[in-house]
């Protein structure tokens, strides 16, 4: 019995500095894109908290429906280095040769993540900003697009 009082007391204490101790800083970030499609213009600003360590790798995640019309997504990428404002074109292949989707998924939707940058040097607390740069006006069936810093 007291054995078990001791391990209730020992957990309970932990579970307690755990509680208090800071948050990890948030690293990755996710913006739903409209069902009726991603317009040409709109670029999408991701802020996540990367002034506390070194940020020099994106990884890139794109959500996107099985209905998705073309094997790539080519994507236009800026971002601030010590020096500079840097805007980088990204090619994403979502489908093989075959057709066949990269990512992982059901047959209704699919995740592909990759890295895209990865030697940026990012500025700390600087945005990344990210628009498609397809020959179209609306981009259709891109559910979602994140990025990670790494």
């Amino acid at each position: 019995m007291l054995k078990t009082t001791r391990f209730f007391a020992i957990l309970s204490v932990a579970t307690a500095v755990f509680a208090c101790s800071e948050p990890e800083p948030v690293n990755s970030e996710w913006h739903n894109l409209p069902t009726e499609g991603w317009r040409y213009g709109n670029t999408l600003t991701f802020n996540a908290e990367k002034d506390t360590f070194p940020a020099d790798t994106i990884l890139l995640s794109v959500r996107h429906t099985a209905a998705y019309p073309y094997a790539n997504l080519w994507l236009e990428v800026k971002y601030e280095t010590a020096d500079t404002v840097r805007a980088d074109t990204v090619d994403i292949r979502l489908a093989d040769e075959f057709g066949q989707w990269n990512g992982t998924g059901s047959s209704l939707s699919f995740q592909l993540s990759d890295t895209i940058l990865p030697s940026a040097a990012i500025r700390p607390g600087s945005p990344v900003s990210i628009r498609h740069i397809m020959r179209l006006d609306t981009l259709r069936e891109i559910q979602q697009l994140g990025i990670e810093f790494k």
